[in-house]
């Protein structure tokens, strides 16, 4: 009987430039007692993950700054030198009754 799983190896040859040291990929591998193929996957998914997340942080930035009306880069250090000038009270002074 099959497992419930069934996963179809599909061997991919990589190349290291001398800039990845393999030697080191593998004492890494080991110290986490994971074989350099799982090590190097793991790392590649959550390189994967991470990109995807970035790409969609900067969609949700280019979004919210068409909503903004922000159109330039100039606008964004605007934005930013206006709200270093307003200064706005520390959150404690308010609970203290301070100002």
């Amino acid at each position: 009987m099959l497992a419930e799983r069934a996963y179809i190896i599909n061997p991919y040859a990589l190349s290291f430039r001398p800039c990845v040291r393999v030697d080191e990929v593998e004492r890494v591998a080991r110290r986490r007692r994971q074989t350099a193929s799982e090590f190097v996957r793991a790392a590649l998914r959550r390189y994967i993950d991470q990109d995807r997340a970035w790409r969609e942080t900067l969609a949700y930035g280019r979004k919210k700054a068409k909503e903004q009306g922000i159109r330039s880069e100039e606008d964004i250090y605007r934005i930013l030198e206006e709200l270093r000038h307003r200064r706005p009270s520390p959150p404690y002074a308010a609970a203290s009754g301070r100002r």
